[in-house]
């Protein structure tokens, strides 16, 4: 006959037939071994979830360290704008597009915008650059509507060459 998963209990602890399986306590061999057993599960969970925590904090950092960023989020802002967010500047210059230097920080976004043409020769260009500890960031601004509008923006290491 089945028992369709019940369990029948021994004679002498009661009869029928229960729902559930008859709990038997561990010897104390067996309780001392399931300690030893916990103990190790809960040795490797937390060195696992430690070795994690260290590899995330460490590619966070990292992440954050980089030596070149672009700064969308001052693309578009005026020059008087930047100013109140980041202070007096390290230095400003300008130029034309005709006499812009050829190997510098923005030389690949500037000539994709103003390519060295006849059209865009006269083009100013104001570049600017404020200090920020280990970094400087380095801005473009051209004219729109009679205010200098950034359209480069970048967070770089000092000391990166280009």
């Amino acid at each position: 006959m089945a028992n369709n998963g019940l369990q029948r209990t021994r004679k002498g602890r009661g009869e029928g037939w229960f729902l559930f399986p008859v709990l038997q306590w561990p010897r104390p061999f067996q309780a001392a071994e399931a300690k030893r057993s916990m103990e190790k599960y809960m040795i490797k969970t937390i060195s696992i979830l430690t070795l994690f925590i260290v590899f995330s904090a460490f590619s966070c950092h990292v992440e954050e360290q980089k030596d070149v960023v672009t700064l969308t989020n001052y693309i578009g802002k005026t020059y008087q704008e930047m100013l109140n967010e980041l202070g007096a500047p390290a230095d400003k210059t300008g130029y034309t597009i005709e006499n812009a230097p050829i190997k510098r920080w923005n030389h690949g976004e500037l000539f994709s915008k103003y390519p060295k043409n006849e059209k865009n020769k006269n083009v100013q260009i104001m570049e600017v650059t404020w200090e920020d500890g280990d970094f400087g960031i380095h801005a473009c601004y051209h004219m729109i509507n009679k205010k200098n509008v950034c359209f480069i923006a970048k967070r770089i290491r000092k000391g990166i060459r280009y």
